[in-house]
């Protein structure tokens, strides 16, 4: 079994593409100065030992040293001693919402960093069950199936944003169904679907299947994220800030529809809570303690006690093209 100790730390891969554009905006600016002096063609072929297919090669080696860097720091680690172990628990599904309405700000920051941090919160504490990761909007697709990896869903969690959503709405009835699947089919009890959502939905089958998973024995808990009076959802066009509109050119309002989950959670025999910035440590000891009371599944675990970390051998593969680029590059 393979793990990064700090998977945090690969956030910083997002600068290569940064450092790529830095290099690429620096080398157009060069070729604008030539261009001041003559042909840039003919001048760079009087450089001796300069060659643009040269640059991109040694700029690329810069690029993959510093990528290696940072997973070398991250740590990866092999586990290398294991123990099999049998373990009471659920499985539970969380499906977020990350349809452009969670962006409103009628919560604040906004509904889908408050949704983000209320299923992190609740991730720890169900540490002791398998939980896997569903995220919707005009369609579902599971994120991430179950499993004991805390440090995988925490990661999901923090990069679900609207850009990974195709497609506007908010498809519950497809989150349920695609939970569904995630599931193990053998299993008589101890599933359970967390939504998260504004419920904002043009699902017209959504109830019907959240009445068809209650009777195959998933229990489904519902979390409303937003306010009755709601709120306008931000949207960035090109340089300016602006809000979401409809046909006739006004900024479109989005509101909570507590009825509409709190009829889900009904038809599949679970709670509906409400998120208002003061109440989600209840709603999680709540959550939690409605779980403790469900039929738990008796499950084989293998569990790694001890790692090997093996942030050496990248570190030197990393130091190896430094290498290869001041030698043969300069």
């Amino acid at each position: 079994m393979w793990r990064l100790e700090h998977p945090e730390l690969l956030y910083a891969l997002a600068l290569l593409p940064a450092l790529w554009a830095g290099y690429a905006l620096a080398n157009r600016a060069r070729r604008r100065a030539l261009k001041q002096l003559g042909n840039p063609d003919m001048l760079q072929s009087m450089m001796q030992g300069y060659s643009a297919t040269r640059e991109r090669a040694r700029m690329a080696l810069l690029l993959s040293a510093v990528a290696l860097l940072v997973v070398g720091l991250a740590n990866p680690q092999r586990g290398t001693k294991s123990e099999t172990a049998l373990q009471r628990s659920l499985d539970v599904i969380l499906a977020l919402d990350i349809s452009q309405s969670m962006l409103a700000q009628d919560v604040p920051p906004n509904r889908l960093e408050r949704a983000r941090q209320f299923a992190r919160d609740l991730a720890l504490a169900l540490r002791s069950e398998r939980v896997g990761l569903v995220l919707l909007a005009g369609s579902a697709y599971p994120q991430m199936p179950l499993s004991s990896d805390f440090a995988a869903l925490d990661m999901g969690l923090r990069s679900a944003h609207p850009g990974l959503a195709p497609n506007p709405g908010t498809a519950v009835g497809d989150a349920i169904e695609v939970a569904e699947k995630l599931f193990d089919p053998k299993k008589n009890a101890g599933k359970v679907l967390i939504l998260i959502s504004d419920g904002e939905t043009h699902d017209a089958d959504a109830l019907a299947r959240a009445q068809t998973a209650g009777k195959n024995k998933v229990v489904i808990f519902t979390i409303g994220v937003g306010t009755p009076e709601g709120g306008f959802i931000p949207l960035q066009i090109a340089d300016r800030e602006d809000y979401k509109r409809d046909e006739t050119g006004e900024p479109v309002r989005s509101r909570l529809h507590e009825d509409f989950l709190r009829e889900v959670a009904a038809a599949g025999k679970g709670r509906f809570f409400r998120l208002d910035g003061s109440n989600e440590k209840a709603h999680i000891q709540s959550i939690r303690n409605h779980i403790d009371t469900l039929e738990k599944q008796e499950l084989e675990l293998r569990r790694y006690d001890r790692y090997r970390s093996f942030f050496q051998v990248v570190l030197a593969l990393a130091l190896l093209l430094l290498l290869v680029e001041r030698f043969r590059f300069t």
